[in-house]
């Protein structure tokens, strides 16, 4: 069998955030036909992949909780109609603080949704107001009680660090609000400028200044700390967790295993190919619908793969194995070994026996680093 998973986006939001450059759209009427095509698309890839068994399915955007139960469920049915899934399926859902009430979870529960995704982002109502969130601090702090009295006990919250006039005690704050209510597992993601977004116009308009890379930095460096001394552990640069509460779904990304993307903008990822649809909502649906080309793809060179290999594994707590990389990339191995142990003279990787890894400075550095072995 052929371990995979699943990905569903839906390309919805209530509110356009300052920094977010996702696909997705704030104007709900193309929905009805969407959806349709997604339940088209999902039966007709269904042999796409010989022998699949799906591990984990997950629903990202945009904003998935827009969705109704129902909604879900049938996404669901569908699924489960035309692909064999493991009975323990990890089974995501994306959601805002905003769209959960207690109603709202106990159907999601009971219509097997068993992991929470929650866009808490901060706990401060002017972060969030000036990130044009929908949600407010108070809702956030509600969503938290609200899931555990639901049922759910496998919840991830996102934070963001960097926020200009955050302070390093609010950003404290805002981690501890998240063990005090013994949140499993934490992503926290420096708040970065994408094109085409409010944020890098403001800034390129000189309406704010360009963010702080020393803040950003001094906060990520207390986060490491923080989530060490609570008991986290940091399998991922952005990924933290408490024992036994890895992200399958991702975890499975990074180890390289094959994927189905369904809906607008979604990669799909088997063998040495790439796939990725077009991220166009009112296209989609209507090139799914017709029985057009809706996607375009592409086959991976030895380079691609290796450079992927290195990107994925260095961000993860295993780091570069030594014997993966002499046995699937032999052609590379003596160069890269040659600079990983560069880096670790300039104390941004570490060595033992089976691996390299990145120290903490290397954390900070992380995409330099990559670069530096990347092979052009």
């Amino acid at each position: 069998m052929v371990h995979s998973g699943i990905y569903i986006h839906i390309p919805y939001c209530k509110r356009k955030c300052t920094y977010c450059n996702f696909h997705f759209s704030t104007q709900f009427n193309t929905l009805k036909a969407l959806l349709e095509a997604l339940h088209t698309e999902i039966m007709n890839r269904a042999l796409e992949i010989p022998d699949i068994l799906v591990d984990t399915i997950y629903f990202g955007g945009g904003t998935p909780s827009v969705l109704s139960p129902t909604h879900i469920e049938s996404l669901l049915h569908t699924v489960y109609s035309r692909y064999p899934v493991q009975p323990c399926a990890e089974i995501t859902l994306e959601c805002n603080p905003d769209d959960l009430n207690r109603e709202y979870l106990q159907d999601l529960h009971s219509i097997g949704i068993n992991r929470l995704s929650i866009g808490i982002q901060s706990f401060s109502d002017r972060d969030l107001q000036w990130m044009n969130r929908a949600h407010n601090a108070n809702q956030s702090k509600e969503a938290l009680t609200l899931a555990a009295a639901t049922g759910f006990d496998n919840i991830s919250c996102d934070l963001i660090f960097g926020i200009p006039g955050a302070t390093d005690t609010e950003w404290l704050q805002h981690l501890g609000i998240l063990y005090d209510n013994g949140v499993p597992h934490i992503s926290c993601y420096a708040l970065t400028v994408e094109e085409m977004t409010l944020l890098e116009h403001r800034i390129r308009h000189q309406q704010m200044p360009a963010l702080s890379e020393e803040d950003s930095i001094r906060q990520m460096l207390l986060m490491f700390d923080s989530m060490t001394h609570h008991g986290y552990e940091a399998y991922e640069i952005s990924n933290y967790c408490l024992p036994g509460h890895r992200a399958v779904h991702n975890s499975n990304y990074w180890k390289g295993l094959p994927y189905l993307g369904f809906g607008p903008s979604a990669h799909s990822y088997y063998g040495n190919t790439r796939r990725w649809n077009l991220s166009n909502n009112q296209l989609y649906s209507d090139a799914v619908k017709n029985g057009k080309l809706y996607y375009e793809s592409e086959t991976l060179t030895r380079r691609d793969r290796f450079n992927e290999f290195l990107m994925i594994n260095l961000r993860r707590i295993e780091g570069i194995r030594i014997a993966e990389l002499e046995q699937d990339f032999e052609e590379y191995a003596r160069d890269t070994l040659l600079e990983l142990n560069r880096l670790q003279s300039e104390g941004l990787i570490a060595v033992n026996e089976e691996s390299y890894t990145l120290t903490k400075e290397g954390k900070l550095l992380s995409d330099s680093v990559i670069r530096n072995l990347f092979q052009i």
